[in-house]
């Protein structure tokens, strides 16, 4: 210690400086080799979200598109409210598989039907839209059941008139597809 001592009480300001400066830059460059490690461990982690609110058949039939592309994903969530994630390096590829797949999409129109109104839209246009939106809602929460893999709802509404007094009560259909091995009861129906 006392041999530091001395060779540090010999040096010049200049040659002191040099030493500080090196140590300095030494310091910095470790914190920064530090910093960009620990960046690329998080990039390699399944943090990166690909879609969310997501259906158990949304998330059966995207998991299958993943796994065959061989992106690795993990699945976060609980019920029918589920969200997938992979990595940095993946979660372009893994969306673009998804959206022309068309596997975590809707393909039912439901009350977002009415988030583009225009102006001169007629009441018959609002009824159609009304009707298509319930028939699309009805058909999303039949296809959110265990078993379930797509519904397809069409309501019958009787048309109103003023000169009938008996009024007959709309109907509706629907039409499953069900998983293999699923039965439904009798109750269920």
């Amino acid at each position: 210690m006392d041999q530091l001592i001395k060779f540090i009480n010999n040096l010049n300001a200049a040659q002191r400086a040099v030493i500080i400066g090196s140590f300095s830059l030494l310091f910095i460059f470790l914190i920064g080799l530090l910093i960009y490690s620990n960046m690329k461990a998080n990039d390699e982690k399944l943090n990166y979200t690909i879609a969310t609110s997501l259906t158990k058949n949304q998330v059966m039939m995207a998991s299958n598109e993943l796994e065959a592309s061989g992106i690795p994903f993990s699945i976060i969530g609980s019920g029918n409210n589920l969200t997938l994630r992979t990595n940095k390096d993946n979660i372009n590829i893994a969306k673009i598989k998804l959206v022309t797949s068309q596997t975590i999409t809707s393909k039912h129109t439901g009350w977002e039907i009415f988030d583009k109104s225009s102006l001169g839209t007629t009441n018959f246009e609002n009824n159609v839209k009304l009707l298509r939106a319930t028939e699309g809602e009805l058909a999303r929460s039949l296809e959110s059941l265990n078993g379930i893999i797509s519904a397809s709802v069409k309501i019958a509404r009787p048309k109103e008139s003023v000169f009938t007094q008996k009024k007959t009560d709309p109907s509706a259909s629907a039409v499953l597809s069900l998983r293999q091995g699923v039965a439904l009861t009798q109750k269920q129906i």
